[in-house]
Protein backbone atom coordinates (compact mmCIF):
# COMPACT_ATOMS: atom_id res chain seq x y z
CA UNK A 1 0.00 0.00 0.00
CA UNK A 2 1.72 3.53 -1.00
CA UNK A 3 1.85 6.00 1.88
CA UNK A 4 -0.39 8.80 1.49
CA UNK A 5 0.34 11.64 4.27
CA UNK A 6 -2.81 12.17 6.62
CA UNK A 7 -4.79 15.35 6.80
CA UNK A 8 -7.62 16.32 8.77
CA UNK A 9 -10.62 18.09 7.72
CA UNK A 10 -13.03 20.11 10.05
CA UNK A 11 -16.54 21.67 9.12
CA UNK A 12 -20.16 21.79 10.21
CA UNK A 13 -21.16 21.58 6.52
CA UNK A 14 -21.13 17.83 5.29
CA UNK A 15 -21.41 18.71 1.49
CA UNK A 16 -18.11 21.08 1.84
CA UNK A 17 -16.41 18.27 3.51
CA UNK A 18 -17.43 15.41 0.96
CA UNK A 19 -16.30 18.08 -1.31
CA UNK A 20 -12.94 18.63 -0.14
CA UNK A 21 -12.29 14.89 0.47
CA UNK A 22 -13.03 13.87 -2.87
CA UNK A 23 -10.62 16.31 -4.61
CA UNK A 24 -7.60 15.79 -1.70
CA UNK A 25 -8.05 11.47 -1.41
CA UNK A 26 -6.04 11.04 -4.19
CA UNK A 27 -3.07 12.18 -2.94
CA UNK A 28 -3.97 12.00 1.04
CA UNK A 29 -5.49 9.85 3.66
CA UNK A 30 -8.25 12.17 4.31
CA UNK A 31 -10.11 12.38 7.79
CA UNK A 32 -12.55 14.63 8.66
CA UNK A 33 -14.86 15.88 11.70
CA UNK A 34 -18.15 17.78 11.76
CA UNK A 35 -16.72 19.62 14.87
CA UNK A 36 -13.98 20.59 17.36
CA UNK A 37 -14.42 18.02 20.13
CA UNK A 38 -14.18 15.15 16.75
CA UNK A 39 -11.27 16.97 15.57
CA UNK A 40 -9.36 16.40 19.22
CA UNK A 41 -10.48 12.70 19.28
CA UNK A 42 -8.87 12.00 16.02
CA UNK A 43 -5.87 13.70 16.85
CA UNK A 44 -5.89 12.25 19.86
CA UNK A 45 -6.37 8.92 17.85
CA UNK A 46 -4.23 9.79 14.59
CA UNK A 47 -0.68 11.37 15.70
CA UNK A 48 0.43 10.66 12.01
CA UNK A 49 -1.68 13.67 11.14
CA UNK A 50 0.65 16.46 9.10
CA UNK A 51 -2.14 18.97 8.37
CA UNK A 52 -5.70 20.60 9.70
CA UNK A 53 -8.04 22.82 7.49
CA UNK A 54 -10.79 23.76 9.45
CA UNK A 55 -13.98 25.97 8.92
CA UNK A 56 -14.04 29.65 10.39
CA UNK A 57 -17.36 29.26 11.87
CA UNK A 58 -19.07 26.44 13.64
CA UNK A 59 -21.53 26.02 16.11
CA UNK A 60 -18.93 24.76 19.07
CA UNK A 61 -16.14 26.43 18.41
CA UNK A 62 -14.76 28.67 16.11
CA UNK A 63 -11.91 27.22 13.58
CA UNK A 64 -9.30 29.97 15.61
CA UNK A 65 -10.33 28.96 18.79
CA UNK A 66 -9.68 25.12 17.81
CA UNK A 67 -6.28 26.15 16.27
CA UNK A 68 -5.49 28.11 19.52
CA UNK A 69 -5.70 25.31 21.12
CA UNK A 70 -3.65 22.91 18.93
CA UNK A 71 -0.56 25.25 19.66
CA UNK A 72 1.23 22.19 21.74
CA UNK A 73 1.24 20.61 18.64
CA UNK A 74 3.32 22.95 16.00
CA UNK A 75 4.11 20.14 13.50
CA UNK A 76 0.50 20.19 12.12
CA UNK A 77 -0.08 23.06 9.37
CA UNK A 78 -3.09 24.98 9.96
CA UNK A 79 -5.37 25.91 6.83
CA UNK A 80 -7.62 28.06 8.17
CA UNK A 81 -10.83 28.69 5.34
CA UNK A 82 -13.36 31.54 5.97
CA UNK A 83 -16.45 33.28 4.13
CA UNK A 84 -15.50 36.79 5.92
CA UNK A 85 -13.30 39.24 4.36
CA UNK A 86 -11.83 40.77 7.79
CA UNK A 87 -8.57 42.23 8.50
CA UNK A 88 -9.23 41.34 11.83
CA UNK A 89 -9.76 37.67 11.49
CA UNK A 90 -6.49 37.64 9.43
CA UNK A 91 -4.30 39.05 11.81
CA UNK A 92 -5.73 37.06 14.96
CA UNK A 93 -5.48 33.77 12.39
CA UNK A 94 -1.81 34.67 12.31
CA UNK A 95 -0.60 35.89 15.30
CA UNK A 96 -3.19 33.72 17.85
CA UNK A 97 -4.23 30.71 16.50
CA UNK A 98 -0.27 30.56 14.38
CA UNK A 99 -2.75 29.49 11.24
CA UNK A 100 -0.12 28.62 8.29
CA UNK A 101 -2.61 29.92 5.82
CA UNK A 102 -5.66 31.46 5.23
CA UNK A 103 -8.23 30.95 2.33
CA UNK A 104 -11.82 32.84 1.91
CA UNK A 105 -15.04 31.59 0.18
CA UNK A 106 -15.39 30.11 -2.66
CA UNK A 107 -12.42 27.78 -2.03
CA UNK A 108 -9.60 28.03 -5.29
CA UNK A 109 -9.49 24.20 -5.34
CA UNK A 110 -5.91 24.27 -7.15
CA UNK A 111 -4.42 27.03 -4.77
CA UNK A 112 -5.73 24.81 -1.64
CA UNK A 113 -3.93 21.25 -3.41
CA UNK A 114 -0.68 23.29 -4.02
CA UNK A 115 -0.16 24.45 -0.65
CA UNK A 116 -0.97 21.47 0.77
CA UNK A 117 1.54 19.59 -1.73
CA UNK A 118 4.63 22.23 -0.65
CA UNK A 119 3.75 22.22 3.04
CA UNK A 120 2.44 18.63 3.99
CA UNK A 121 4.93 16.80 1.61
CA UNK A 122 8.14 19.19 3.23
CA UNK A 123 6.49 17.88 6.72
CA UNK A 124 6.52 14.51 5.47
CA UNK A 125 10.36 14.84 5.93
CA UNK A 126 9.85 14.82 9.48
CA UNK A 127 8.71 11.50 9.02
CA UNK A 128 11.83 10.02 8.42
CA UNK A 129 13.81 7.93 10.59
CA UNK A 130 17.09 8.77 11.82
CA UNK A 131 18.62 6.19 9.68
CA UNK A 132 16.83 6.96 6.92
CA UNK A 133 17.95 10.65 7.28
CA UNK A 134 21.31 9.36 7.25
CA UNK A 135 20.92 7.96 4.34
CA UNK A 136 19.33 10.37 2.08
CA UNK A 137 22.48 12.38 3.49
CA UNK A 138 24.89 9.72 2.49
CA UNK A 139 22.62 9.77 -1.30
CA UNK A 140 23.50 13.14 -1.74
CA UNK A 141 27.33 12.83 -1.83
CA UNK A 142 27.60 10.55 -4.84
CA UNK A 143 28.17 7.32 -2.73
CA UNK A 144 27.08 3.70 -4.30
CA UNK A 145 24.47 1.37 -2.39
CA UNK A 146 27.47 -0.97 -1.32
CA UNK A 147 29.35 2.29 0.07
CA UNK A 148 26.32 3.17 2.55
CA UNK A 149 25.61 -0.09 3.43
CA UNK A 150 28.99 -0.64 4.40
CA UNK A 151 29.51 3.16 6.28
CA UNK A 152 26.23 2.19 8.44
CA UNK A 153 27.40 -1.31 9.03
CA UNK A 154 23.80 -2.53 7.43
CA UNK A 155 23.49 -4.80 4.96
CA UNK A 156 22.45 -4.13 1.43
CA UNK A 157 18.97 -5.80 1.36
CA UNK A 158 18.52 -3.63 4.37
CA UNK A 159 19.43 -0.41 3.15
CA UNK A 160 16.98 -1.53 -0.14
CA UNK A 161 14.00 -1.76 2.12
CA UNK A 162 15.01 1.46 4.10
CA UNK A 163 15.58 3.54 0.73
CA UNK A 164 11.81 1.54 -0.36
CA UNK A 165 10.33 3.36 2.45
CA UNK A 166 12.21 6.84 2.17
CA UNK A 167 10.39 6.91 -1.31
CA UNK A 168 6.97 5.85 -0.01
CA UNK A 169 7.26 8.45 2.70
CA UNK A 170 8.07 11.34 0.28
CA UNK A 171 6.00 9.93 -2.58
CA UNK A 172 8.50 9.87 -4.96
CA UNK A 173 9.20 7.16 -7.36
CA UNK A 174 12.53 6.44 -8.88
CA UNK A 175 11.89 8.21 -11.97
CA UNK A 176 11.87 11.41 -9.40
CA UNK A 177 14.90 10.66 -7.71
CA UNK A 178 17.07 10.28 -11.08
CA UNK A 179 15.78 13.88 -12.27
CA UNK A 180 16.22 15.56 -8.78
CA UNK A 181 19.42 14.12 -8.71
CA UNK A 182 20.60 15.26 -12.34
CA UNK A 183 18.70 18.66 -11.91
CA UNK A 184 20.21 18.90 -8.47
CA UNK A 185 16.31 20.02 -6.46
CA UNK A 186 15.32 17.37 -4.58
CA UNK A 187 11.19 17.84 -4.30
CA UNK A 188 8.82 15.50 -2.49
CA UNK A 189 5.19 15.22 -3.82
CA UNK A 190 3.59 14.19 -6.73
Amino acid sequence: MDYKPTILLVDDDVNILNALSSILHKTYRVLTALNAEDAYSILNNNPEVLAIISDYMMPDRTGLELFASLRNMPHLFKVLITGFRDFNIAVEAINVAKVDYFLTKPINFNELVKILDDSVHARALTTLTTKERQIVSLLTTGLSSQEIAHLLRISPVTLSVHKGNILKKLKMDRDKVFLSILTGKVTAGR
